[in-house]
C-alpha cells in the first residue's frame, strides 16, 4: 500500500484500529517516522531510530529492523563469509546504518558514508556524481584491489618493503609474479623501470646495498573496474576488473 507522507500519521493511526492486524512491514520513505510512532523499539531499531518492521502484540506496537540481518544473510547465501572482509558501504539512511552495524558484530572491518538526503532525493538522486575518496599509508595483502576494499578502484597502489642483506650481490633479479596492470619499480631512490606485460621482471643487482634497502613498486590498474562501475559497459569482459599485485614477489641471485 503506497502512503503519501503527510498521510502517513493518519494511516498509522487507522491500523490500531484494526482488530486482527499481526504487523507492518514498512519502506521508505517512513522507516524513519514509524520509529517515533511505535510504542516499544527493538534494539536492531533503538541505535538507528529507523523501523521497516513492527509487531502488533495486543495492542502494543514494537519496531525493528532487519536490513541488517538481510545484507549479512545474503552474503552467506552467495558464499561470501563476511568475517574478517572489508566493506565500504553508502547508506542513505536506516537501512544503511544498520547494515553498519550488522557487518561490524559481524567481524567485518566498514567505512561508511551515510547520505542525509533532501525531500525528493533518494535512491540514485541521492548523490550528484561518483563517490571520490582519498588513500593513505596502510597495509595491504597481495591480490586483488577488490578483495582489499577498493572496489571500483582504477588508480595507483604503491607497495613498499625494506629487506636487510648481508651484503649486496653483484646480480640480482626482481620478480613480481603476476601483476594486472603497470608495475614501475624503484630500488632506494633508484628508478630501475617499467613493466606494462609479462614478465614483471627486474634487474635490481646494481641498485642493492648491504644493510638496509628499501623497494618499492607503483602499481597503476585499467579503466575496468571503474568503467564497469559508473557505466556499466559490456566492453569491461569477464576477469578484466582485477587489478594489483598478485605475486609471489621473489628476489633472485645467483648462488
Amino acid at each position: 500500500m503506497q502512503v503519501a507522507s503527510d498521510g502517513f500519521d493518519a494511516f498509522v493511526a487507522g491500523m490500531r484500529r484494526v482488530a486482527n492486524l499481526d504487523g507492518l512491514l514498512v519502506t521508505m520513505p517512513h522507516k524513519i517516522r514509524m520509529a517515533e510512532l511505535v510504542d516499544e523499539l527493538h534494539p536492531s531499531a533503538g541505535a538507528i531510530g529507523a523501523v521497516n518492521i513492527v509487531r502488533n502484540a495486543q495492542g502494543r506496537w514494537t519496531g525493528a529492523m532487519f536490513d541488517g540481518w538481510g545484507c549479512v544473510l545474503g552474503m552467506r547465501w552467495e558464499g561470501h563469509d563476511p568475517r574478517g572482509q572489508r566493506v565500504f558501504l553508502i547508506g542513505a539512511g536506516g537501512a544503511g546504518l544498520r547494515a553498519a552495524i550488522e557487518a561490524r558484530e559481524h567481524g567485518m572491518r566498514t567505512a561508511v558514508l551515510r547520505v542525509l538526503t533532501r525531500p525528493g532525493h533518494r535512491a540514485g538522486a541521492a548523490l550528484a556524481g561518483p563517490v571520490r575518496f582519498d588513500v593513505g599509508p596502510g597495509t595491504i595483502e597481495l591480490g586483488d584491489w577488490e578483495s582489499a576494499g577498493l572496489t571500483g578502484y582504477s588508480g595507483g597502489v604503491r607497495y613498499r618493503r625494506r629487506l636487510d642483506l648481508p651484503e649486496a650481490p653483484a646480480l640480482a633479479t626482481l620478480d613480481l609474479g603476476k601483476v594486472r596492470g603497470t608495475a614501475e619499480v624503484t630500488v632506494n631512490g633508484h628508478r630501475i623501470g617499467v613493466r606494462i606485460c609479462a614478465p614483471y621482471t627486474f634487474d635490481v643487482g646494481t641498485a642493492l646495498r648491504p644493510g638496509a634497502n628499501e623497494i618499492e613498486v607503483l602499481v597503476y590498474g585499467t579503466l575496468a573496474p571503474y568503467l564497469d562501475d559508473v557505466s556499466p559497459t559490456h566492453f569491461v569482459f569477464p576477469g578484466q576488473r582485477a587489478s594489483g599485485l598478485f605475486g609471489p614477489v621473489l628476489l633472485r641471485s645467483p648462488s
